[in-house]
Formats: structure tokens, C-alpha cells, sequence
């Protein structure tokens, strides 16, 4: 089992193309990272700050993603994680994806948890997805599986993750600078459910008024819900090297080995490479 390094950011929703986008790849050179995290849908400022539907600016944040994909080898990090605003069959969804310089584009899943509240009017923009037991995605020597934003408090998630031998559980985030701490507590929460790595990347505060209420506060918490580093608005990128092993070695210890009803056959559980 190796080590790999492992970067989350927090980034105001803005143009691939802007100032944000330069830092942050002047932060990653000679970072050597593996994998970056991104918040969720990034490219674009933020859709579901307003409780109705506007066609305009969902076709302008689809295409920003697209102009964003584009731009991600100019990032020089192997593989990168995220969302993006998707339509399919008339269904428009936020999809979490897993980009590699090797293998392209790959769809993660659907976010299935949908807020619809003030700033947040998230049921308004989309469609929820399924939410079958998360299937570990290999990206190199990991395997991770995302839990986008909200999903991250069905604890139950992160549980079904760690026993299909997921060691990586990636959340991006766009959450407010009032629940900050409880963001944390969240994810070390879903470190020791899982017995998996929690990362996160958020959205930070932006000049637009739909985007000067998000918290930051990106994270790397290792499965032991110890917070290995935690982005702030003077440090907005942290890199850690973590040991794979130590997710493997959590999930035969508590309180990931309790048995009862209901546990998932691990055997039954798909790692798609």
C-alpha cells in the first residue's frame, strides 16, 4: 500500500480563466501533489443562491465547466476531483466527477441530498440522483468515493464506503462560514465511520453577493478523525502526505469492526478500476 500526496483548497466560485485559477496553480508547482480536491462546482459563480430558476444562467455555468475541464492540465496534478452542473435527458444534476491526465473525464455520481433553503435553493436547480451503496473508484494506488457537499452527514455513506475498501472519502463543499466548525465536526465524524480519509475543499468568500457568505476551511483528517491540516483565508492550500495503510488498519478496529444487522458484504461491494 503506498503513500500518496493529497492536496484541498478552499477557491471563490470565478472564471477558469481569472486571478483565483493562477494562484492556485502557483501554489501547486513543486507541490507534488497526486490529487487535488476541489470545491463543489467551481468554475462559475454559485446557481442556487436564488429560489428560481434561471435558464441563462445555468446554460453560462455549464459552459463554464466545460471551459474549466479544459484547463486542468494546466493544473500539472495527475488526477483532480469535484462537481460540475450536468444535463442529461432533460435532468439537470450535480455530478461529481474524477478527472487523470491518463483516463480523461470519469462521472463519480449524482448528488442524491438536495438543501432548499435561503442561498441554498439547490431542489430548485436540480434533480437528486440515486443513492445506491458508494462504489470505490481506483485512482492510482487509492480508492476513493465522494460524498458532495450535504451527503456528508448520512453517516451511513461513509460507512458503506469504508467497507468496499474505499480509503479516500472526497467532499466538496460549498458551505457557509456560520457552520464551519460543525463542517468539521462532519468530517471527522465520517473519518471514523468509515475508517476512511476525509478530504474536503470549499468554496471561500467572492466580491458577488451570492458568493460572500461561503466559510472555506478545506481539510485533510485522517481516519482516526485527527485533522491532519485545515485551509484558512492566509493559507488557502494544504498538501499532506498520507499513508493508504492507515485506512486499511482503521477498518478492522472500532468502531468500524461492530457487527450487527445490516452490515454490508464487502465481498458484494464493486471497486471499479
Amino acid at each position: 500500500m503506498a503513500t500518496i500526496r493529497v492536496t484541498v483548497c478552499e477557491l471563490p466560485g470565478a472564471a477558469p480563466d481569472g486571478p483565483e485559477w493562477a494562484d492556485l496553480a502557483d501554489r501547486l508547482a513543486g507541490a507534488g501533489s497526486d490529487l487535488l480536491l476541489l470545491p463543489e462546482m467551481p468554475f462559475s459563480p454559485w446557481l442556487a443562491d436564488r429560489p428560481g430558476f434561471d435558464p441563462g444562467a445555468w446554460r453560462a455555468a455549464v459552459a463554464a465547466h466545460e471551459d474549466g475541464l479544459r484547463l486542468l492540465p494546466g493544473l500539472g496534478v495527475p488526477t483532480v476531483v469535484s462537481t460540475r452542473p450536468v444535463e442529461h435527458a432533460g435532468r439537470r444534476r450535480n455530478e461529481a466527477f474524477l478527472w487523470s491526465a491518463t483516463d480523461g473525464y470519469r462521472p463519480l455520481h449524482v448528488k442524491s441530498r438536495l438543501p432548499a433553503e435561503e442561498g441554498y435553493w439547490e431542489s430548485t436547480w436540480f434533480e437528486p440522483g440515486p443513492e445506491p451503496a458508494p462504489a470505490g473508484v481506483r485512482a492510482g494506488d487509492a480508492v476513493l468515493a465522494a460524498a458532495i457537499c450535504s451527503e456528508l452527514w448520512h453517516f451511513e455513506r461513509a460507512r458503506s464506503a469504508g467497507a468496499a475498501g474505499v480509503n479516500l472519502l472526497v467532499t466538496p463543499r460549498a458551505t457557509s462560514a456560520g457552520w464551519t466548525e460543525r463542517w468539521l465536526v462532519a468530517g471527522r465524524a465520517a473519518a471514523l465511520s468509515g475508517g476512511t480519509f476525509s478530504l474536503s475543499a470549499n468554496r471561500s468568500a467572492g466580491a458577488a453577493p451570492a458568493e460572500r457568505g461561503f466559510g472555506g476551511c478545506g481539510w485533510i483528517i485522517d481516519p482516526e478523525g485527527a485533522v491532519l491540516a485545515r485551509t484558512d483565508r492566509s493559507d488557502p492550500v494544504a498538501t499532506r502526505e498520507i499513508d493508504l495503510a492507515a485506512a486499511t488498519r482503521a477498518r478492522s478496529t472500532y468502531p468500524r469492526n461492530l457487527v450487527g444487522p445490516g452490515r454490508p458484504d464487502t465481498a458484494s461491494l464493486p471497486v471499479r478500476g
